[in-house]
């Protein structure tokens, strides 16, 4: 389109079926009936649950065909999507273009359930542990279906203060962005929210950038809907001072909120003769660090709360008690947990050299720290006074992290060398070093989960604390680059492909050269490439309750350890 304006449109429709059968399943009831002896089709005929399976006899073999049944579900999601972009420029300043772009939005989803009708419990009952009319059920009972929409329009300015010919030393560019989003869902009303971006160069080596944004976020329909499950669990209880095996169920909420969120962030970046090859630091051109701040606050955080946090914060209506006091089930279904606030620092450096007749060296490392990640959730005590209790969950005193949810510090570092072979050739060889800061066990006496004098932790100190991991890689590459094309040229007239100048005779240009298939042209941009990550086969190390583990925290590490991979890429 014209002055750089652009419209675009699209169309989407997905959808994902699952059919599942379970064949041999038991009816609960035709079962009770056989062993009554009032099975219809068997009437006076008992059913002997106490038979010797080692004699070989099948007693029970004439009521198989009237107890079995087959369970089955066939369940769909779907999504459709229509999108409709348009943006270009509005105006044309001596610091640069004023750009606009924007867009409207439709979107549904649906969540689409049906129900085997031996498995399912009966409509407004909760799950119990052999659901519906199966003796032992492999469906988690009713499933609820789901349908939703949303209507959505945005919009975005670039604005360039300052920079090109509106610009000076200590002024060289100011740019401001602009942007807002208007969503409006079926279930959740409306929200309308803001992102502000500024980026600042006082000189052409130095960049700053500030951006706040609020972001609206709607419970997931598995959040919603998902069927409750019931597990036993062990807790301990901070009103009695025991620990006790309690019913657990987990599922969905239909009263979640949607979340809210607010996010700050600073960057500063120098780039040292980024520009100016005549600057007195043009020496290090290819040098860059950073420095990154940033904090995420998020109101309404949902997440399915453990069991064992649920009662020690006695959240709202998650804690049954019996008339003696004593715990009967926990409620940890998802809820609004309450505001989650995440500060942290992230910085880097990177280098890469010139190609010399030796080669060319890179070198990346990029760090990042959360020194701050706390949740202020209502706390109701035994008493009936509720409070807001404010859990500080990253633990600076044993440089631990926040509790559960991974390690606070983190690094990667890099080392690469490459040349170019054989002209457009190019080989390449490196090392990365990755390194995971220690963690807090998931339950242990430092962050108050567990008293330090209850049973199950492992002394000495009651205090599990998991070590930092820190593995090497290596890799090398070789990518056949494109052969050097040889493009004749021809001769001025009155000269010969020699340059010289001849009389009386035609000047005559060399002929291309013909096309072939040579096995040059056939490796043409091919890419071959060998790794080993973890190449001394660290261990990761030991976590006993860490978001489930088996030995070790499955958000940080993975149980192959050490293993090799190779790829081919061929592009075209």
């Amino acid at each position: 389109m014209p002055f750089g304006w652009f419209i675009d449109g699209s169309a989407l429709y997905g959808e994902s079926d699952v059919s599942q059968q379970v064949f041999n399943a038991i009816k609960a009831n035709a079962l009770q009936e056989a062993l009554n002896g009032t099975l219809p089709q068997l009437r006076g005929v008992y059913f002997n649950p106490f038979t010797d399976g080692n004699t070989g006899a099948q007693p029970n073999k004439i009521f198989f065909p009237y107890l079995r049944t087959i369970q089955q579900e066939d369940n769909r999601t779907d999504l459709i999507q229509y999108t409709l972009r348009v943006g270009g420029t509005l105006y044309s300043l001596p610091s640069g273009d004023i750009t606009a772009a924007g867009g409207v939005e439709y979107r549904s989803e649906s969540l689409i359930f049906s129900n085997d009708p031996n498995s399912s419990s009966p409509s407004g009952l909760l799950m119990s542990l052999t659901p519906g009319n199966i003796t032992s059920g492999d469906f988690n009972g009713r499933l609820l279906s789901a349908r939703r929409w949303v209507q959505s329009a945005y919009g975005e300015l670039d604005i360039p203060l300052l920079g090109d010919k509106w610009s000076w030393p200590g002024a060289r560019s100011l740019q401001l962005t602009l942007s807002e989003r208007f969503d409006n869902y079926s279930q959740f009303g409306s929200a309308e929210k803001p992102k502000i971006a500024v980026l600042y160069k006082p000189f052409d080596d130095f960049t700053f950038r500030a951006t706040y944004s609020e972001g609206f976020v709607v419970p997931t329909l598995g959040q919603l809907f998902t069927t409750p499950i019931q597990l036993q669990q062990t807790v301990f209880d901070p009103i009695k001072g025991i620990t006790q095996n309690v019913l657990v169920q987990n599922g969905g909420n239909a009263h979640l909120k949607p979340e809210n969120s607010y996010g700050y962030y600073l960057e500063g970046v120098w780039s040292p003769g980024s520009k100016d090859d005549n600057s007195w630091w043009h020496w290090a051109k290819g040098f860059t660090a950073y420095v990154d701040w940033y904090q995420v606050e998020i109101r309404g955080f949902i997440s399915v709360p453990n069991a064992q946090s649920a009662v020690s914060a006695n959240l709202p209506g998650a804690v049954i008690r019996n008339p003696a006091g004593f715990i009967s089930e926990v409620f940890a279904n998802y809820q609004n947990l309450g505001t989650l606030r995440t500060d942290g620092i992230q910085f880097g450096v990177g280098y890469d050299t010139k190609e010399f007749e030796w080669g060319k060296l890179s070198f990346d490392a990029n760090f990042s720290y959360i020194y701050n990640y706390t949740l202020t959730q209502l706390e109701t005590e035994a008493n009936g006074f509720t409070h807001f209790l404010v859990t500080n969950l990253t633990n600076t005193f044993t440089e631990d992290q926040p509790v559960a949810s991974g390690p606070d510090f983190r690094g990667v570092a890099s080392l690469f060398y490459s040349k170019h072979l054989f002209g457009n050739d190019l080989f390449s060889t490196g090392i990365t070093f990755n390194y995971v800061g220690s963690e807090l066990d998931f339950i242990n006496s430092d962050n108050g989960t567990v008293p330090a004098a209850s049973a199950g932790l492992n002394p000495p100190g009651y205090v599990h604390l998991i070590g930092n991991w820190t593995t090497w890689d290596y890799q090398i590459s070789y990518q056949f680059g494109p052969p050097a094309e040889v493009t004749p040229e021809t001769p001025k007239p009155g000269y010969n492909k020699e340059g010289k100048q001849v009389v009386g005779e035609k000047a005559i240009a060399p002929a291309p050269e013909a096309a072939h298939w040579g096995w040059r042209r056939l490796l043409d941009n091919l890419t071959l490439t060998f790794g080993i990550k973890n190449v001394f086969d660290t261990r990761p190390p030991l976590a006993v309750q860490a978001n489930g583990a088996q030995g070790y925290d499955p958000e940080v590490a993975n149980p192959v350890q050490r293993f090799f991979y190779g790829q081919i890429e061929k592009k075209f």
